[in-house]
């Protein structure tokens, strides 16, 4: 059976040669790379070098053209068969083939719609993420102490982010214990305990807001070719297992010191609209640079101090600092000026100092705006009257580990075996049981040609290793050296001898042991739990500043014995604060997220309820099993069976004589209509 292909390239069609057949190989987890999820994809195709097609691709052949089809790039794309709706992706032009110097064809190359998540994340960090900045919170010893007993809760643009920033107890680098007899570090409420040292705890963030900084940042609003928009199946607030993740905001080991200043942003402006700009709280935006008839504006800032101070000024553009003013010191006016802003965006101004002071009414910020012909049009004045504060400033986006937000999600997809598709308005996020259980039964046996199969055993593997990247930690390490295997850590394989080699999955997060605290002198325990951040023992006992890999965990929030914290004068008595856990409850009937089934630290019960065995065992033990069969056949699909509602999808179930199997991969000929599946028998 012969189908006729349509392909559209940033909404083109392009003409396609007669002869020129078109395969796509579909997979969406393939059981030789289980640790990746993954998209369709294309081998190189040729379309003519036509009048239109040079139009879409803009003669890419001539290098001399100014604003040609930029190949570095991946263009929108859609692929149809007869007129039917089949794949939503990107198209990728490898290269142009010429015939007596004149363009013949263009090379093409068809990927899935997930092909443009790592495109648009490229190797941005965590950091980059300048969203993240609605959650920046004061670093004084009164909120931290606050955040241990009660998160932070947001609103932003009318969206509610409930206890988004905690204080978990996790020590940077002091010890903790609990007795009733005195001592530094000691966390009782007892006669001569010094309390723990605030400046040893480091807030941490719900990792659902770094979920939604992400969706934030990469949006065509930003001027980002596509949106990453993930649905609300498992990144959601409903999902208690993600949900109620943390991601500790550890980037420097040790202490609180580094990247916490004090910055103040100037926002006590007016709500003010003038011709292309606005202010809006503790920021300006441009939004149509060159309406208005208008080339640029120029900026001109005046500060005035109304005592002896040190201050630095920053003007960031976006987030990001595009002019700065250092070392000013003194009591009078200080002219910031002649710098030229050329771009739309959301623009602020930023003082970093180190003393309280106010700046007075007199202080302004001038934006002047030019003609095109370099002619002054017009100046308008935005004033401000505000007092610095010097409570330090905890930056999310200064504190955060290091990591790039591709690594971020490629951790939670391996954490929970999650897989995900272009659903083409959002990026659909599921387990992998869930999304097969998300498919309907096909049955394609009288399309199948019978002439020729392939069956052969699933003899991959030997042996799976599921890991963290980092177990070093001080707790970790004492497990290590106990117990001969690494804390968390799972193994799975068979008894018998078994062709294959070993896999392993590894999250790129630190995993932390913690300790439950028991009374040193009676040995009674407490409703404490804590997390120690030092990977070496000193002599006296203290422990070495450990920064390790970043940090995820659960919060708990505990009663049931009163501690003590203090800012090393004044010392103050709680009875409510977060605890570190990997389990989501202290009840061994709970998700935790080791993948080995361990010890929990706080019950001393083992915590069945794994990484594995709730996420990865039914697959896992399905591709180790000896009744595993993998199954290749071809088929040659009728129109319905490959576009349109009851096309077939990488989930549904395929029943081919009787049997049931799931889909591994299936390769399409689109011209011909034939499709080669590599199945997985359902046992």
């Amino acid at each position: 059976m012969k189908y006729s292909i349509q392909l559209y390239v940033n909404g083109e069609r392009v003409e396609m040669f007669d002869d020129e057949g078109v395969s796509i190989t579909s997979s969406i987890q393939n059981v030789r790379d289980i640790g990746k999820v993954f998209s369709d994809y294309s081998q190189g195709f040729n379309v003519p070098a036509s009048r239109q097609n040079n139009k879409i691709f803009k003669h890419y052949y001539n290098p001399d053209l100014n604003n040609g089809f930029d190949a570095r790039v991946k263009a929108d794309a859609i692929l149809e068969i007869n007129h039917q709706p089949f794949k939503t992706g990107k198209i990728r032009l490898d290269e142009v083939e010429m015939k007596d110097n004149k363009a013949y064809a263009y090379k093409l190359t068809f990927f899935g719609g997930l092909v443009s998540l790592k495109d648009l994340l490229g190797e941005d960090q965590l950091e980059d993420l300048t969203w993240l900045s609605n959650f920046n919170t004061n670093y004084t010893y009164l909120e931290v102490r606050t955040r241990l007993q009660n998160g932070k809760d947001f609103t932003i643009d009318s969206v509610s982010y409930p206890d988004a920033i905690i204080t978990p107890l996790i020590s940077a680098e002091q010890r903790w214990y609990y007795s009733t007899s005195s001592g530094t570090g000691n966390l009782a409420v007892a006669t001569g305990s010094s309390g723990g040292d605030y400046t040893n705890m480091k807030y941490a963030i719900r990792l659902w807001c770094i979920i939604k900084a992400i969706e934030e940042r990469y949006n065509v609003a930003n001027g980002y070719a596509s949106s990453i928009i993930f649905g609300n199946d498992f990144f959601s607030t409903s999902e208690n297992d993600f949900y109620n993740l943390y991601m500790w905001l550890h980037r420097e080991k040790g202490k609180v010191a580094e990247g916490v200043d004090r910055n103040t942003y100037l926002n006590k402006f007016p709500f003010t609209s003038w011709n292309g700009t606005y202010w809006n709280g503790d920021n300006f935006q441009i939004f149509d640079i060159n309406g208005f008839q208008a080339s640029k504006y120029n900026m001109q800032l005046d500060v005035n101090v109304s005592a002896t101070n040190s201050f630095d000024v920053f003007i960031e553009q976006n987030g990001s600092v595009i002019k700065s003013f250092l070392n000013n010191s003194g009591a009078y006016s200080y002219s910031f000026s002649d710098f030229d802003l050329t771009s739309n965006g959301t623009y602020k101004v930023r003082v970093q100092h180190t003393s309280s002071f106010d700046i007075s009414s007199s202080t302004n910020i001038f934006l002047t705006r030019y003609s095109p012909t370099g002619n002054t049009t017009n100046t308008f004045t935005f004033t401000a009257n505000q007092t610095l504060s010097t409570d330090l400033l905890f930056d999310i986006n200064v504190n955060i580990p290091k990591m790039k937000v591709i690594d971020f999600l490629t951790g939670l997809f391996k954490m929970f075996n999650l897989t995900a598709y272009d659903s083409g308005s959002e990026i659909i996020v599921k387990p992998l049981d869930a999304f097969y259980a998300s498919g309907t039964t096909k049955d394609i046996t009288k399309y199948i040609d019978v002439s020729s199969s392939v069956v052969s055993p699933s003899n991959l593997y030997n042996q799976i290793a599921f890991k963290y990247s980092d177990t070093k930690s001080l707790f970790a390490q004492n497990h290590l050296e106990q117990f001969n295997y690494e804390w968390g850590e799972e193994e799975y394989a068979i008894q018998d001898k078994y062709d294959g080699q070993k896999y392993e999955i590894t999250l790129p997060f630190s995993h932390h042991k913690y300790e439950r605290l028991y009374e040193v002198n009676t040995g009674a325990a407490t409703a404490v739990q804590w997390g120690w951040s030092v990977d070496k023992l000193n002599d006296d006992g203290t422990g070495q500043p450990y920064l390790g890999a970043p940090l995820v965990f659960y919060a708990i929030q505990q009663t049931g014995t009163n501690i003590r914290i203090t800012d090393g004068t004044s010392p103050v008595d709680i009875g409510v604060y977060y605890i570190p856990s990997n389990s989501l409850a202290l009840t061994d009937t709970d998700i935790n997220i080791n993948f080995k089934a361990e010890l929990n630290e706080y019950t001393n019960t083992v915590f069945e309820q794994t990484l594995f065995n709730n996420y990865y065992n039914d697959y896992i033990s399905s591709v180790f099993d000896v009744r595993t069969r993998f199954v290749k056949v071809t088929a040659n699909l009728p129109l319905s069976l490959l576009s349109g509602s009851n096309a077939i999808k990488l989930e549904d179930t395929i029943i081919v004589n009787q049997r049931e199997y799931t889909i591994n991969q299936v390769e399409y000929n689109l011209g011909e209509g034939k499709a080669e599946f590599e199945l997985k028998n359902k046992l």
